[in-house]
């Protein structure tokens, strides 16, 4: 009921408010309220759809990049100032075989000889190897082979030679290439510290 101003009500009435003018009564107190309409909430989801596709581009977009490294062969033709194949000066006579090679026996160098010091087709400087082994086991052997001036002023480059399970007594020939065109007559070596042997 309506309650004129001025007027105490007695204990245990209630009151009601009148009803707006041109509109429903006031809810009830305590009544749950109504969910919000969904046209008042479509910015919400909107912004949650944005910034999902965001992430999803950023994921498959920033990705690692794919190594750019070629094969050794790229890398030597990377070289504007090598001459075309075939163009490289005649290299030097191979040097003499090393005598030590022929001892045999406990220093690795030793099972390691330079048979032969030239270009190969493709022009790049390259070298053949005879690896003996002269161990009492079957081993396993890395060569570095040294491209170089006859001085030793200049470096052209260097190539590795990998042999596996080699059997006492065992040899095998192997070809070495720098995969560098040399631009000037060269030699082939192979130091001591640039061999390694280890049982297979």
């Amino acid at each position: 009921m309506s309650v004129p101003a001025g007027t105490q009500v007695p204990p245990g009435q209630g009151w009601t408010t009148p009803p707006r003018a041109g509109g429903p009564a006031w809810p009830p107190a305590g009544a749950p309220k109504g969910k919000k309409p969904i046209h008042k909430r479509w910015w919400v989801w909107a912004l949650g759809v944005i910034a999902v596709i965001i992430v999803i581009s950023s994921a498959s977009g920033g990705g690692g990049k794919s190594a750019t490294t070629g094969s050794p062969a790229a890398v030597a033709t990377s070289d504007p100032a090598a001459p075309t194949p075939r163009a490289a000066a005649a290299p030097v006579a191979p040097p003499a075989p090393n005598a030590a090679a022929t001892t045999g026996g406990k220093n690795p160098a030793d099972d390691v000889v330079v048979t032969s010091c030239a270009t190969d087709d493709a022009g790049y400087a390259g070298a053949k190897i005879r690896i003996t082994n002269n161990s009492s086991k079957a081993s396993n052997y890395l060569v570095t082979v040294t491209f170089e001036s006859p001085d030793g002023a200049t470096q052209v480059g260097t190539g590795i030679a990998s042999v596996n399970s080699l059997q006492p007594g065992q040899a095998t020939d192997e070809d070495v290439n720098a995969f560098k065109q040399p631009t000037s007559p060269y030699i082939c070596k192979v130091n001591a510290a640039d061999v390694t042997r280890y049982a297979a």
